[in-house]
């Protein structure tokens, strides 16, 4: 454990004693970062509480005037009773009730859904840290542990078509690198989504793509490493290694799904570059 998580679970700790007297509170876990061991020095704090029912505004107000907290946003402002400062640190505290947990872990063991809204809450519960309520907590992660094989192959089916390089290619020889890095990136967000499913492990967002990567065993050799070095590489060199990549990910779907038809995504990455099309 870093020590900027460490710093920021013992805060979450402090914190949650006093909340945890609320009426109506079934849980409150640390969550975002911090729960992942992700937290770097920007990191803020997020706490979620856990109702039967939608706490009242006044509520809310009780429990950021109990913390001393300052607001970070107008009253207008949709979230202008989550995010708060206090002693000038960023802190998250999340209201959510039970039964919309319910259903969206619902919706992605029982159902297979490829939100990734949905999904993002599953990841969040699976490595959220309890505070208060683990007893109540427990049965959710237990639920989660079960990643239910359609879901992987429902991600395949939908992500598997976005390593269609045609367009990319054209971008590489072109002069608008917005366009080309766009495309480069979406790209790379796919690949993400299909290792994710392909290692059974849920959406933790974009913004911590690396360090999951990290922790994935299913991936391609120094993946990190070259998706990095894309940004850096001249376009039509980035696209050729993109493809190498992308080829890499089939083999081991292949390998570990050899079930799952990756002819479609393999005939796509098998074309030839694209020619200009000059007047004779």
């Amino acid at each position: 454990m870093n020590i900027h998580t460490q710093w920021r679970l013992k805060l979450a700790h402090n914190l949650s004693k006093p909340l945890s007297r609320f009426p109506g509170v079934r849980a409150i876990v640390a969550a975002g970062s911090a729960a992942r061991n992700y937290a770097d020095g920007y990191s803020d704090l997020e706490l979620i509480f856990y109702w039967d029912k939608e706490p009242a505004d006044q509520l809310k107000n009780d429990i950021s005037t109990l913390l001393n907290a300052d607001h970070r946003y107008p009253e207008a402002h949709f979230a202008y009773h989550s995010a708060l400062v206090i002693d000038g640190f960023p802190v998250d505290i999340w209201h959510k009730t039970t039964s919309v947990e319910e259903e969206s872990i619902a919706s992605v063991i029982d159902n297979c859904s490829t939100d990734l809204d949905a999904s993002n809450i599953v990841d969040t519960m699976r490595f959220c840290i309890p505070l208060y309520g683990s007893e109540f907590i427990q049965p959710w992660k237990e639920r989660i542990e079960s990643y239910p094989p359609e879901l992987t192959e429902r991600f395949f089916k939908e992500y598997l078509p976005h390593f269609h390089l045609r367009h990319i290619y054209f971008e590489s020889k072109r002069d608008n690198p917005i366009a080309f890095y766009n495309m480069l990136s979406n790209i790379h967000c796919s690949l993400f989504i299909i290792l994710l499913a392909l290692n059974k492990s849920h959406f933790p967002t974009y913004k911590w793509i690396y360090k999951r990567l990290g922790e994935l065993p299913l991936k391609p050799e120094n993946i990190e490493i070259r998706l990095r070095n894309m940004y850096k590489a001249k376009p039509q060199i980035a696209v050729e290694q993109l493809c190498d990549l992308l080829a890499e990910t089939l083999t081991l779907i292949e390998t570990h799904h050899p079930d799952f038809d990756t002819s479609s995504a393999r005939q796509e990455l098998m074309q030839p570059m694209p020619k200009t099309f000059d007047p004779e």
